[in-house]
Order: C-alpha cells, then structure tokens, then sequence
C-alpha cells in the first residue's frame, strides 16, 4: 500500500534520486535547492511511501496567479490566491498506480479556504496528464514567459480553478 505525508529533511536523498530518475538533464535542480524550499515551505512538501521506500515526491508553495519560479530559483511563498506546485516526480516503478492523480488531490484538499486556484509548469510532455484533472493554459505577461523559458522547452504554464 501507498502512505501520503509530508516530506521530512531526510526524504532528500531519495528525492533526489527519483528527480534524477524522472527528468531531463536540463530539469534537474541541485539538492541545496530542494533543503531551501522544504525550509521555505514545508507545509508544501510531500511524498509518497511504499514497502521499498519513498516513490513519488510533490513540491510547492504558495503563490499568486501568473507568477512562476524560474527553474532553479528561490520560493518566495505569499500568502496569496494559489498553491503552485512545482515539481511532481513519480518513479516509473510505480507508474500506473495513479499515484499522481491522488497525491495532487491529497494536497489540494489540505488548502485553506484563501487558496483559490493552484497553478504549474507543465514540462516533458505532461500537459495532458494535467489536462485530464482540470489544468488549463494560460498566457502570462513577459517577465513571467521570460521565467517560463528557463525551464525544458515545450513549456505551459497551468491554472485550475478550486472548487470550495
């Protein structure tokens, strides 16, 4: 079975591993990265257990709609209209459990009434897994599409809308 919890300090390691399991070369952040933002944000932190350990992870923070992190920079969490979840990594040994499906809507039920919408960056083809739980694309203005390009091109910036 599947445990969802929030992400403690000695979960990097392993996170680390499936980040470099999951991504691209080009999307892959530094480990100093990962401490600051679960000292940033903890609250915005999660990951997924099974019998051989840790399996999927999910990082956020709150944010504004149409403000995006550049790939590699610090959160500078708000509190503001919108949870933005910026990285979401499933090792493929689980892969068709739905583990991503239930660990989005795990963190979104934890949201507090203020957090309207929840936003990303879709990156290496996800973006109709995005789209199937309710993700639209959104234009952004251009400092923001200037953060946008720091990340693997094709890149979209998402919005849902929460239900509350």
């Amino acid at each position: 079975m599947f445990q969802i919890r929030a992400m403690q300090h000695g979960d990097i390691e392993p996170v680390m591993q499936i980040q470099a399991e999951c991504y691209v070369s080009d999307a892959i952040e530094p480990q100093s990265t990962f401490i600051d933002r679960l000292h940033t944000s903890p609250e915005t932190a999660w990951v997924v257990e099974d019998t051989l350990g840790v399996c999927a992870y999910l990082v956020g923070y709150y944010s504004t709609v149409g403000n995006i992190t550049p790939l590699g920079g610090r959160f500078k969490p708000t509190l503001s209209n919108c949870l933005y979840l910026h990285d979401l990594a499933i090792l493929p040994r689980v892969a068709g459990q739905r583990l991503g499906v239930t660990l989005v809507n795990a963190a979104l039920s934890q949201q507090p009434d203020h957090i309207q919408y929840t936003a990303l960056v879709s990156i290496q083809n996800s973006m109709s897994f995005w789209q199937k739980i309710g993700f639209e694309i959104q234009a952004l203005d251009s400092h923001q599409t200037e953060n946008l390009q720091t990340y693997p091109q094709p890149a979209f910036y998402m919005l849902k809308r929460l239900i509350k």
